[in-house]
């Protein structure tokens, strides 16, 4: 197609074309001297001269929002890393640059992190699932499994060691002999060195402390510098600490302790089109950890080539280019003196010219020439409402293909376009006037139009009734020709095809039997079906009108049996698709049709129609079953001049495909899919290499991108993009590799302590359960009471929560305490203070409370650095010591910590260990004997509780909730009382007091028991 002047003339054949010029002048500035490099010329179909190769070899893309882990040592600051990235995607190792996959590499299991490791301590990966650690020395080589113990808080380099935040508390592994340890230090939630002698540690209440000289001294940045830390990050060789705000408040570095540099300012992307000089963004450009745009998915449904390896992709009122190869955006402009309301628009290139078809509630196509942000108006449709054609489309729908034919299914505008044949006067444009604020394109008529100003033929005045169906068709030199039929071919109508030069095909769905079938024959009986082509009589019994000058009708059978059950797609609905152009149907070189046909899904148990037959007194427009179905088997589909279909068979096994226009991709139903990819409309298909993961997946959504093209194919919501076509036969398939053991023991969580009881008689079975009881808290009392703790019984009633003080052994006399308790969260624990009010905590708001007899107060509020081994926070009583301690225990490690709690100034001191859950002793036994505990406190964790009769019979064996109140130090924790709720069989809750005078009873009443910790349980 050779290009016309503006001025009416034919341009020299050697003039470039208007989109290699474009592409000149919006890249100029960008590109600067450097070379370009055009995509590796492997074509999958021959293009015409004038029209750029689709990208090959294929390469499948992750856009923004796509859950994808990167190295945790790169954090920094986001800044470009100098190589491609490791990652994990959908739980498998990949290598992406920018979010283009390089390779893939298999795995046992899924992965759910990992972190390179310095060399210092081997070097390497450390990678984890959710129950094992491995090592690579190749991120994409063999694993080596260390250790059957997940790291869902992830790893860091540390002094000698590597940490693991597992569930189990923070583990040291030796990067020499693989094996593990435990963290050393008590309550630290993190760990972090940035060599063999600078290091940080976080604590679970935010205190940091900092090493210089290896871990044999450390500074507290709390004391010293009054800060508060959130987080441990490594940045640029240094660890920053994070405060409150949650921005660095200090760096460790080589010196010290130093405040962060101010950020360098970072240069703003141009928003014009003419960027600052710089070097071709296809050559040496470093990758970066982002991954691509999420343009790039609409690019692949429909955008445009441009020469070079460029895509050229409209959004938000706005185009974009981007580089084919890296899907990295190149430039982007605004379209200039475009009302908002009318910059929906998609890019299509028509041979040398480089257009926009926008669709609103009418229709426009603007000419790029010059400029990506001043096209130029070429062509207006007007809107339904003031078309007097029936079976014009509600909102713009182009028809188009990838050799540049280009229509729209309704009626042309007015020649030149103008202002009138849109719904609302764009901005700018003066009322009642003719001003229009975009350039038009000169608009010469071919023999046969009308004249510039003219109304055309038949736009004015004409009938409703005529059911005259129009399109107006592209011809050369940017030339609108508005074509028609009419009569049962017009209410047939299931879509055009725009041809060469200006035609146009028609293609006439007849329903079972053709039109004929309606007429009853000389018995009674309906007529034999009609053989594909053959023309039948109107309604009227006349022999059909010859289709007009330019107009080519193929009449197909909707039922025909040679469709094997498939059903024609329905139209493009440009209300609700990105899609703006539908090229799913096309004209191929031989005059024949070509497209795509929704078939049943493989066993027969879905249609792919959209919606039942209406009732047969319906428009016939409504009448037609056609599929409304995104994804699932689409075959390929040819019909001759005559009607006669051919549907080509798709690959054993496909379950999904996504098509548009002649390219299209397939997948099987297995796991792992095998793909299959077409470049010829489905009448060839060849394997081809698939994702990593995920596949086609159809999404809900009607504005999520679905749909081929010659640029690739957008997959679905989950941010997978093929770009391209071609390339070598996949690979034979990677098996994961078989699950091997680890190399190192596993480290166990801490067993629940064993309570063994036996009645005091042989009850057949334990007596049923007692009412339920009220929210109670553990308040525990000053040291010296007997008991230590009574209880807080929080009541709700209309006047708001109360709380109740039930005292026990000689305070039992006093009156009932009644306090005012209107908080509305999880008291986890309280201590009695002087005086006789209570001081409550609220883990899980990182509250203290005040509670008196006059009101209940919020005094004070921590927030807890986040960790992975389930840390719970309670109350406890300093019992060597006055005062007061805020305890955290981890049931699955078994580890408890304790800090010393200033409650007048809000703080809490230095963790320091205390003994652990996994070796819990009955206080005055074994190595509770004689011990003068630090620390006494209530802690909620898990016992198995075995309950037999007098004779030994067993009456019950579970694991159940209990409390425990534990005193203890470093050394030791012993059991002074627990609480256990069974629940089998409704069986009462049982309360067990350890030591001098102790015993154990059912809650309501019942048989005495005896009860014992189990020590050493198996």
């Amino acid at each position: 197609m050779r290009s016309v002047s503006s001025s009416g003339g034919r341009a020299a054949a050697a003039t470039p074309s208007r989109a290699a010029a474009l592409l000149a002048l919006a890249l100029a500035a960008a590109c600067g001297a450097a070379p370009e490099r055009a995509p590796p010329p492997a074509p999958p179909r021959s293009a015409a001269p004038a029209d750029p190769p689709p990208p090959s070899p294929a390469r499948y893309v992750l856009i923004e929002g796509v859950g994808v882990l990167f190295d945790a040592a790169d954090a920094g600051d986001g800044a470009p890393a100098p190589r491609p990235e490791p990652a994990l995607y959908e739980g498998l190792r990949v290598r992406l640059d920018g979010g283009v996959v390089l390779a893939a590499a298999p795995a046992s299991e899924p992965l759910r992190g990992f972190r390179s490791i310095p060399a210092r301590l081997g070097g390497g990966y450390v990678l984890w699932s959710e129950a094992r650690v491995y090592r690579a020395g190749d991120f994409l080589g063999d694993l080596a499994p260390i250790a059957d113990i997940g790291a869902p808080g992830g790893a860091r380099p540390y002094l000698d060691a590597i940490v693991l935040r597992t569930r189990l508390g923070l583990v040291a592994l030796d990067p020499a002999t693989l094996s593990l340890r435990r963290f050393g230090a008590a309550g630290v939630a993190d760990a972090v060195a940035v060599d063999a002698r600078r290091a940080a540690r976080l604590d679970l209440l935010g205190r940091a402390s900092v090493t210089l000289d290896g871990g044999a001294t450390w500074t507290d940045v709390l004391a010293t510098r009054g800060l508060a830390t959130t987080l441990l990050q490594e940045r640029d060789g240094a660890v920053a600490l994070l405060g409150p705000a949650g921005a660095p408040a200090l760096h460790l570095t080589a010196a010290g302790l130093a405040p962060p540099a101010p950020p360098p300012p970072r240069d703003r992307p141009s928003p014009s089109l003419h960027l600052p000089p710089a070097p071709d963004p296809l050559r040496d450009a470093p990758s970066s950890r982002a991954l691509a745009p999420d343009v790039v998915a609409l690019a692949a449904a429909t955008g445009a080539l441009l020469p070079g390896g460029r895509l050229l992709v409209a959004r938000d009122g706005g185009l974009a280019v981007l580089a084919a190869a890296t899907a990295r955006p190149i430039a982007a402009a605004e379209i200039a003196a475009v009302d908002p309301r009318y910059a929906r628009c998609q890019p299509f290139r028509a041979g040398d010219d480089l257009l926009l078809a926008c669709a609103h509630e009418a229709a426009h196509v603007l000419r790029l020439e010059t400029t990506l942000s001043a096209p130029r108006l070429e062509a207006t449709f007007p809107p339904r409402d003031s078309d007097p054609d029936p079976l014009a489309t509600s909102r713009g729908a182009f028809l188009g293909d990838d050799r540049g034919r280009l229509a729209f299914a309704g009626r042309c505008g007015s020649a030149p376009p103008g202002i009138h044949d849109f719904p609302e006067p764009p901005d700018g444009a003066a009322p009642g006037g003719e001003r229009w604020p975009w350039p038009s394109a000169p608009s010469l008529p071919l023999p046969g139009e009308p004249r510039p100003g003219e109304a055309r033929a038949g736009a004015i005045g004409e009938r409703a009734d005529d059911l005259a169906a129009r399109v107006c068709v592209r011809a050369a030199g940017g030339r609108w020709i508005e074509r028609r039929i009419e009569g049962d071919d017009a209410r047939g109508l299931y879509r055009w095809i725009p041809g060469e030069r200006g035609t146009v095909t028609a293609l006439v769905l007849e329903p079972p039997g053709g039109p004929a079938a309606r007429l009853p024959g000389a018995e009674g009986e309906a007529p034999p079906p009609r053989p594909p082509g053959s023309r039948a009589p109107d309604r009227a019994g006349r022999a059909p009108a010859p289709a007009p000058e330019g107009v080519r009708v193929i009449r197909v059978r909707e039922r025909d049996p040679a469709l094997a059950g498939g059903v024609f797609p329905a139209p493009l609905d440009t209300a609700a698709s990105p899609r703006l152009v539908d090229a799913d149907y096309w004209e191929d070189d031989d005059g024949a049709v070509r497209g795509w046909l929704h078939l049943p899904d493989a066993d027969g148990a879905a249609s792919p129609a959209g919606a039942p037959l209406p009732a047969a007194d319906a428009p016939a427009s409504t009448r037609r079953l056609l599929s409304h179905r995104r994804g699932g088997r689409v075959a390929g589909l040819r019909i001759d001049a005559r009607g006669g279909v051919t549907v080509f068979p798709l690959p054993p096994a496909v379950a999904h495909v996504v098509a548009g226009g002649r390219f299209a991709l397939a997948a099987t139903g297995d796991d792992p899919p095998a793909f299959f990819e077409s470049t010829d409309g489905g009448r060839s298909w060849r394997p081809v290499q698939g994702p990593p993961a995920r596949g086609i997946e159809p999404p809900f959504d009607e504005g999520t991108p679905f749909a081929c093209s010659p640029i690739g194919c957008a997959m679905g919501d989950h941010g997978l993009v093929r770009l391209g076509w071609g390339g070598p036969p996949p690979p034979p398939r990677r098996e994961p590799p078989p699950y091997a053991p680890a190399a190192g023991p596993a480290l166990r969580a801490a067993p629940p302590p064993l309570v063994s009881c036996r009645l005091d008689d042989d009850a057949p079975s334990l007596p049923s359960l007692s009412s339920p009881s009220p929210r109670a808290v553990p308040v525990l009392l000053a040291p010296g009471a007997e008991p230590p703790a009574d209880l807080l019984l929080l009541l709700d009633g209309p006047g708001g929560r109360r709380g109740l003080r039930a005292r026990a052994g000689a305070a039992s006399a006093r009156a009932p305490a009644l306090l005012p308790f209107d908080h509305a969260g999880a008291i986890a624990a309280a201590v009695e203070l002087p005086g006789g009010g209570l001081l409550a905590l609220d883990a899980a708001k990182g509250s203290l409370l005040l509670a008196t007899r006059a009101a209940t107060l919020t005094i004070a509020g921590f927030a807890p650095v986040p960790d992975v081994a389930g840390v719970r926070l309670t109350l406890g009583r300093r019992l060597d010591a006055p005062g007061l301690a805020l305890v955290g225990y981890a049931v699955a490690s078994g580890d408890v910590f304790a800090g010393a709690l200033d409650v007048a100034r809000g703080e809490v001191g230095p963790l320091e260990a205390l003994g652990s859950l996994a070796s819990l002793r009955e206080i005055g036994a074994g190595g509770c004997g004689g011990a003068r505990p630090s620390h006494r406190f209530v802690a909620e964790l898990t016992a198995a509780l075995r309950v037999a009769s007098r004779s030994g019979a067993p009456l019950l064996d579970e694991d159940v909730p209990a409390a425990a109140l534990l005193a203890g130090d470093r050394g030791a924790l012993c059991v002074e009382a627990i609480e256990l709720r069974a629940s089998a069989r409704g069986s009462p809750d049982l309360v067990a007091v350890f030591g001098p005078g102790g015993g154990a009873a059912l809650r309501g009443g019942g048989p005495r028991l005896r009860c014992e910790i189990v020590p050493d349980r198996p």
